[in-house]
Order: structure tokens, then C-alpha cells, then sequence
């Protein structure tokens, strides 16, 4: 890579933050998942790996360099107005108030989207709630394996000589988010074989309803 596609420090801070904002949400939100899903074995998964993402939201937090007029929580914030969009949805279970929002011309959720990005209103009509096998599959299937694009990103961006600490949190996270998307796969396929055909298709669409809301992204943060 050449010497100006590095890092400014910047935007080092930038990239920081966000991964903290971001596996801050895992932990909250796959700890949640945790109390709702009614298979033993994807309670305990989600359990552990919603511990695991406060931990390296924690590596992460320590990541974020000082920078001179900063302070550090003015980098940990959502990357973008389109990721917190999906995982606000992620977290939503009455779909009957976000479509009630929606013909009222209201978002609910943030209050500066405009009335045509209000894509919450397009889920299937015969859903009334997002299930917590949904939530668990959006989750696994497209949240992660964008944050580890993103992960993937930052490091071929960053200096050997200037950020080492920052590889070796790299390393240590990508191998952790890895291990645990492989897992968390496995386990949403047995959900997936317990349940109909028209379920599955539900989960099936509602994945495709969050990938088309992140497509002009490369991973989470951008190109």
C-alpha cells in the first residue's frame, strides 16, 4: 500500500472509536439475544461472546490515540448514519410502531432520516414482531462479517512502525471474531432446521432487507 493510503492519526482516533461504539453494541445486544433464544446451546454462545465483545471494546477504547484539542470519547460514536439505522432495527421488536411511525411520516428512530429512508416501514406484512432468531442471524450473517471487512481494512492501513500495539489488538480480535462467527453460524443452522419453510424465507428476506440498507459500504465503516 502506498504511503498515503496510511492512517493519519486522525483518523486512526476515527476508526478506534467507532470499532469501540461497535462491539459496545455486540455486548448489549447479543447479551440481550441471550435471555430470548430458546436453544441451550446459542444461550451460552451468545452469552459468552457478548462478554467477549465488552472485552475488546475495551482494547479498542485503549487504541484511540490523544490527539491535541480531543478528547477520546469524541471518536466513539456509530461509524455512520446507515449502520446505526440497521442496528437500531436489529434491536426493534414491535414492527407495528415502526410502520405506524412510518405512515405518520415520523422516524422514531433518528430523528434527522428523511421520509425515504424510512425502510423499516418495507418489512413483510404478515410480520408483527422481529423475532430473536432474526435478530441473531442478521447479526451473524451481516454485521459481523462486516465488522471483520472492516477489521481487515484497518489493517492493511496501518504503519508497522506507528501502530504495532494496534496490529497486535488486530490480531487478537479478527482471531476472536473469527472463531465466534464460525460458532455462531453452526448454531443458527440448527435453529434454522428446527423451524418451517416460511420462516426460514422470513429470516432469509429480512437479511436481504439489512444488506440492502449497508450496500454502498464496504464492511461497516466505508471504503
Amino acid at each position: 500500500m502506498k504511503d498515503e493510503d496510511k492512517l493519519t492519526l486522525l483518523e486512526l482516533a476515527s476508526m478506534a472509536g467507532s470499532f469501540y461504539w461497535l462491539e459496545m453494541w455486540l455486548f448489549r445486544s447479543i447479551g440481550a439475544l441471550a435471555q430470548e433464544v430458546d436453544l441451550p446451546a446459542l444461550n451460552v454462545h451468545l452469552d459468552a461472546q457478548s462478554r467477549q465483545h465488552a472485552w475488546h471494546a475495551i482494547l479498542w477504547e485503549e487504541q484511540i490515540p490523544n490527539i491535541a484539542g480531543k478528547v477520546r470519547y469524541d471518536f466513539t460514536q456509530a461509524p455512520n448514519q446507515q449502520v446505526e439505522r440497521v442496528l437500531r432495527l436489529l434491536e426493534q421488536r414491535d414492527l407495528d410502531h415502526v410502520r405506524e411511525s412510518a405512515s405518520n411520516g415520523m422516524d422514531m428512530i433518528h430523528d434527522d432520516l428523511e421520509q425515504k429512508d424510512l425502510f423499516l416501514a418495507q418489512m413483510l406484512p404478515h410480520s408483527e414482531k422481529i423475532t430473536p432468531s432474526e435478530s441473531v442471524a442478521g447479526v451473524y450473517r451481516v454485521i459481523i462479517p462486516r465488522l471483520i471487512v472492516s477489521y481487515n481494512i484497518l489493517n492493511q492501513r496501518i504503519s508497522d512502525v506507528s501502530s504495532a500495539s494496534t496490529r497486535r489488538v488486530l490480531r487478537l480480535v479478527l482471531s476472536d471474531e473469527l472463531a465466534g462467527w464460525q460458532e455462531g453460524e453452526i448454531l443458527i443452522e440448527q435453529v434454522l432446521s428446527k423451524e418451517t419453510k416460511e420462516t426460514a424465507l422470513t429470516m432469509t428476506q429480512f437479511q436481504g432487507l439489512l444488506e440492502s440498507s449497508l450496500m454502498d459500504l464496504i464492511g461497516l465503516l466505508g471504503s
